[in-house]
């Protein structure tokens, strides 16, 4: 190889290692930007506020890290004194358009009919409303994660999993027609023992661990006497006969399922 071929190659060497590390900081500055928006969405002043109010207090020493991002709400692994760990769930009160869908489930609610138009008092209802159904159906003895304290738009709960959160129904490779009567005996406990209906249930926000079946999500949950509550009911049946029969898992009949809960 030449003298001018050689230094070619070395300046073709240069510019491809300025390129890659131009493209690996912009990628770092663009995980930066989004890492921030996320903080900010989440961490806002009030928030913030209420953390370091409840941290003081000796509710909980660490925040670790994200294990579940939705549109309204981001659950964290926080650590309390003894070294136990328990799921933060924080709802966004920036998400301008939270009370959207939401308000169905809390009027005819006579539970929370104070609650304000803004989306902040909206969304410390819903966050209220998702701990005194936890409350009520952990009293009777229904499958759902131990709820520990919540304030403002903050809730804590037992943490479902080991060092990672366990997985949901729709996550475990096998199903069975055991799990589905497990399933629905919950259902019906709630709906006869804490006078709840769950309001959104599916593999989505079931949880299997320990072999064990454990309903979370309840912000939605509303009374029986809610003008709803019968068309959720079904709703909830349909979502798990549904997934079951996809999984190839023979099951009840919605109405054999209705009629048992019902009576």
């Amino acid at each position: 190889m030449d003298v001018t071929s050689n230094k070619q190659m070395k300046v073709h060497e240069k510019l491809f290692l300025k390129e890659k590390r131009y493209e690996k900081k912009q990628k770092m500055l663009r995980k930066n930007s989004d890492d921030y928006k996320t903080f900010e969405e989440v961490f806002d002043n009030r928030t913030l506020k209420i953390i370091y109010k409840i941290m003081n207090k000796g509710l909980f020493e660490k925040i670790h890290g994200i294990v579940s991002a939705g549109k309204e709400a981001r659950v964290y692994m926080a650590e309390d004194k003894d070294g136990e760990y328990i799921a933060l769930k924080i709802y966004l009160t920036s998400v301008a358009d939270f009370k959207k869908g939401r308000t169905k489930y809390i009027v005819g609610d006579r539970r929370f009919n104070n609650t304000g138009r803004k989306t902040r008092e909206i969304v410390n209802t819903w966050c209220t409303k998702e701990y005194k159904n936890l409350i009520r159906a952990y009293n009777q003895g229904i499958s759902v994660p131990k709820p520990i304290f919540f304030s403002g738009n903050i809730i804590a709960m037992e943490f479902i999993g080991d060092e990672q959160p366990a997985l949901t129904l729709r996550e475990i490779k096998d199903v069975s027609y055991d799990q589905f009567k497990i399933i629905i005996e919950q259902i019906k406990n709630l709906y006869v023992k804490t006078k709840l209906v769950h309001g959104d249930l599916s593999e989505y926000n079931i949880f299997y661990y320990n072999q064990n079946i454990i309903i979370f999500d309840m912000a939605q949950s509303v009374l029986t006497s809610h003008p709803l509550a019968e068309t959720l009911l079904e709703r909830d049946i349909k979502n798990i006969i549904t997934f079951f029969q996809k999984r190839k898992i023979k099951v009840d009949k919605l109405e054999t399922v209705l009629e048992e809960i019902r009576n």
